[in-house]
C-alpha cells in the first residue's frame, strides 16, 4: 500500500511550518501542545463532513474551545 502525499497537504504543513509564531510557540514547552491542539480543532473543523447540522455543531464546539480553553 502506498501512500502519496498530496500538493495541498504539503502546502498546508509549509505554512504552518514556516510559521514565525507557530514556530515560537515551539520554542515554549508548556504553550506548544496547546497551540497544536487549537491549529487541530480549527483544521479538523473544516474537514469534518456528514450531516450539515452536525458539521456546524462541531464547528462551533471545536472554535468554543479552541478560543476559551486552550
Amino acid at each position: 500500500m502506498t501512500k502519496k502525499i498530496s500538493w495541498g497537504s504539503s502546502l498546508v504543513a509549509t505554512l504552518i511550518g514556516l510559521n514565525p509564531w507557530f514556530l515560537q510557540c515551539l520554542s515554549f514547552r508548556f504553550d506548544s501542545p496547546y497551540m497544536a491542539l487549537s491549529i487541530f480543532l480549527f483544521v479538523s473543523s473544516l474537514f469534518i463532513g456528514g450531516e450539515r447540522n452536525s458539521f456546524y455543531v462541531f464547528f462551533l464546539v471545536s472554535v468554543f474551545f479552541t478560543v476559551c480553553y486552550v
